[in-house]
């Protein structure tokens, strides 16, 4: 077997000073990072900023007030609110909503698969007072509202809170909430979402499907905290709805998929080899890809030495070199791609003369020099790799999902488990270039990454996911 990266960054997964590097790197950027926040000029102290939004609920009749407290409430800008259309701000019943930026569109799915997502509304909302809702309404349909309106509000803001020591901003008050999410419990990505950031700047608004009313009820204490005002008086309540991936899937929609190849390998005995060697490698993949959370659409293939030899841990490198990691593969999985080795070598050994070209193919698999996974062209007697548009060319009538199935559906299951986000980002590949905190040199002495993959291996407990080997009758099939 060549020497590949692979072995190289294996074997520099177990040096020390990586490991140093990676427990004194993150106390250190959080520290820096608390360091220029509480040292901004911009930040707001705890008294005037609750003189500020007090001032403003008790004049919402100047349409500065409004903008100035609807900023300081949910963390948008000036610019951004003075965008608002009506369709924005939302009613239900007595209650009004702030329509969030971020929004997904629906799949386009048969009914029965339908069924197995998790329900998702279309934009996510942030409740707003209900007398603030209304007079913001008014505001943004003024004819007064222009292109100087932020330079009127700064004017307001300094006119009317001149202070001594420090002149509040524009930015101060938008972050406000930034520096008071702590104490109210409002997570990073939660803050995202609320302040409007840019929906591709955060992993969670692609991964994770959540009911916003965990996030309100937060939001809703903050904004009571800093007006003084009980949340029955202020008319604010949370919006029990699911906002987020419409690509996870339900526990129940998971099994099916599981089910529908349980169903296909029953079935060997009326199988050729080919359509069996097909079949198994299909299921193969999805679990490979519910494990790793790996990217499904790459140019990067696993190899057999992506894998550490006793199939431990695989390296990844699936969206260019800020994605390297290397992640746990679960205990329990293992043995079936152990299992997995020893049916290609009983499958070259069958198939050496009656197939030769196959036959080589399938050494080079079990070498490490070709893809680790691929399917039997039916037509052509050749092994090719096992992407995207080979799995869709066989399977897409029966499994009519998007191909990132598995990383939306676990992100999802686990972040409702109360699963740190910071250690799933790093175990997806989502950690910023540069950041060796979890790079492939030190991501194996990181224990969050191990907690991550074994929380994986209970969802598939929870699940009831068939771990199936090929061994029982070799290239014949598995009893299933």
């Amino acid at each position: 077997m060549n020497t590949s990266k692979a072995d190289s960054y294996q074997l520099s997964s177990s040096s020390s000073e990586n490991s140093v590097t990676s427990n004194r790197y993150k106390p250190a950027y959080l520290r820096r990072r608390l360091k220029m926040l509480c040292s901004s000029p911009s930040i707001l102290s705890e008294g005037l900023s609750k003189r500020i939004a007090i001032h403003c609920w008790h004049n919402l009749q100047d349409e500065e007030a409004v903008l100035l407290l609807v900023s300081l409430l949910v963390g948008w800008s000036v610019p951004q609110l003075l965008l608002l259309r009506n369709e924005d701000i939302q009613r239900d019943k007595n209650y009004y909503y702030l329509r969030s930026s971020w929004k997904f569109n629906d799949l386009k799915l048969p009914q029965m698969w339908k069924s197995f997502h998790i329900k998702s509304s279309e934009y996510g909302v942030i409740p707003l007072p209900s007398v603030l809702a209304q007079r913001l309404i008014e505001v943004i349909n003024s004819p007064s509202i222009n292109d100087n309106r932020k330079a009127l509000v700064e004017t307001y803001l300094g006119n009317k809170f001149d202070v001594l020591t420090r002149r509040p901003t524009l930015t101060g008050i938008r972050r406000n909430i930034e520096c008071c999410a702590k104490a109210v419990g409002l997570s990073r990505a939660e803050l995202d979402f609320i302040s409007g950031i840019d929906q591709h700047n955060s992993m969670q608004s692609f991964y994770v499907c959540f009911n916003q009313a965990d996030m309100h009820v937060k939001l809703i204490k903050y904004q009571s905290q800093l007006l003084g005002v009980d949340p029955d008086v202020l008319e604010v309540k949370p919006f029990n709805e699911n906002f987020g991936s419409k690509r996870a899937l339900t526990s129940a929609g998971v099994k099916a998929v599981f089910e529908s190849h349980l169903q296909c390998l029953r079935d060997y005995s009326q199988l050729t080899q080919q359509e069996f060697h097909n079949r198994y490698t299909s299921y193969l993949l999805e679990l490979f890809h519910l494990v790793t959370l790996m990217r499904p659409v790459s140019k990067d293939v696993v190899k057999r030495n992506s894998f550490a030899n006793d199939f431990s841990s695989l390296l990844i490198v699936d969206k260019g070199e800020s994605s390297l990691r290397r992640i746990p593969v679960p205990f329990s999985v293992r043995k079936i791609f152990h299992d997995y080795i020893g049916y290609l070598m009983a499958l070259d050994k069958r198939q050496r003369f009656v197939y030769p070209m196959v036959a080589n193919e399938i050494t080079r698999m079990v070498d490490g020099d070709a893809p680790f996974f691929q399917y039997w062209d039916l037509h052509n007697d050749k092994m090719v790799k096992a992407d995207t548009a080979a799995f869709n060319s066989s399977l897409i009538d029966q499994y009519p999902l998007h191909r990132n199935w598995h990383r939306h559906t676990i992100a999802t299951h686990l972040v409702m488990r109360g699963q740190c986000r910071d250690s799933l980002k790093a175990f997806m590949g989502h950690n910023p270039p540069l950041d060796h905190t979890f790079s492939g040199l030190s991501s194996l002495s990181f224990g969050a990454l191990r907690g991550v993959s074994e929380n994986i291996e209970l969802l598939l407990k929870h699940w009831d996911i068939p771990l199936l080997s090929p061994l029982s009758k070799m290239v014949g099939g598995p009893h299933v």
